[in-house]
């Protein structure tokens, strides 16, 4: 009997250590997932606080890369005698993805002209009543920027001009001097043309004998002397004055591309088929003959291009020689 009341006393003390043992898992347990829960509440606020400073963080906010992009609009272009160098009135806009301003000194000609300083040519211009404008109007806002540029060409027989516009790279801008369609006038730029001295042109060309010029010798007609390669090239030529003062052409020569340069026939020798025009008083308007010496026998006159052809012209009102353009050229 007593082995069994020992027994059943057993029984309740492992019963007792069993229940104690389960409290204290149970225990453990829950003191775990709170601690989970716990670093799984700071995680969520630390991932939190982390995207927070990310957005709040300009740095991290991706940016597409910035690009230009530079355009030539329109220009013209202006070619008066009277003024010592060409310039050209460009329309140029420059656009970006981007906001974005242009540095000081972006524009630089192939001349190795600087457009930030630009007065010794503009000054004069606007002295004498010139409006340096563009053909379109400029506009200014954060992604594009239409200007109107003002670029002085110094050389003159230059045939293309670039602009290198500076920003993240060189962009080149293309002008063609000699492309008609650009051409300027001055009524584009509020000035009057002026009126020119004279007007004159080749109206027609002739290959004229030898054998039709003469001297006077004791009041007898004598055939003039000429080599035996000279032949006589006759160019006739209407001229204008537009001035109250009467003038002549003084003197007279002929440059052939290619060829050679001939002078005026021996101012001597007459010709009574033709007009001549050299040393005749002009008042209002005349009509007459050039004629020039050529003295090579192997040129052709009529399969001469006309713009191969020269004729150069030395007014008495006039410091220099004037080229005689053919009718259609001028």
């Amino acid at each position: 009997m007593s082995k069994k009341r020992a027994t059943f006393c057993e029984y309740g003390k492992i019963i007792t250590m069993k229940k104690k043992t389960l409290k204290k898992t149970n225990a453990l347990q829950l003191g775990i997932i709170v601690i989970l829960v716990l670093a799984l509440l700071s995680l969520g606020f630390y991932v939190r606080s982390m995207l927070e400073q990310i957005k709040k963080d300009p740095g991290n906010d991706p940016k597409p890369q910035q690009v230009y992009n530079v355009t030539l609009n329109d220009y013209k272009v202006y070619q008066f005698t009277d003024i010592r160098y060409d310039f050209i009135m460009a329309s140029v806009t420059i656009t970006s993805n981007q906001a974005f301003t242009l540095k000081e000194d972006p524009f630089t000609t192939s001349e190795n002209t600087n457009l930030v300083d630009t007065k010794e040519y503009t000054d004069p211009l606007i002295a004498a009543g010139y409006k340096l404008q563009c053909p379109l109007p400029t506009s200014d806002t954060e992604l594009s920027k239409t200007l109107c540029l003002f670029i002085p060409v110094i050389n003159r027989s230059t045939n293309e001009l670039i602009l290198k516009v500076s920003i993240d790279r060189i962009y080149n801008l293309s002008f063609n001097m000699n492309d008609l369609t650009h051409a300027g006038t001055r009524a584009m730029l509020g000035v009057e043309e002026p009126v020119a001295d004279f007007t004159a042109s080749i109206t027609a060309k002739s290959l004229i004998s030898t054998k039709a010029f003469y001297t006077i010798s004791n009041g007898d007609h004598v055939e003039a002397p000429f080599s035996s390669n000279s032949q006589v090239f006759g160019f006739q030529v209407a001229i204008t004055n537009n001035t109250s003062t009467a003038f002549k052409i003084e003197s007279a020569y002929l440059t052939i591309d290619g060829k050679g340069t001939f002078q005026t026939v021996d101012s001597t020798f007459l010709n009574d088929d033709q007009t001549p025009l050299l040393g005749v008083d002009i008042q209002t308007s005349s009509s007459g003959y050039l004629y020039i010496e050529v003295t090579d026998s192997a040129i052709d006159l009529y399969s001469l291009q006309n713009t191969a052809i020269h004729l150069l012209v030395k007014l008495s009102n006039k410091s220099g020689y004037i080229e005689i353009l053919f009718t259609g050229n001028n």
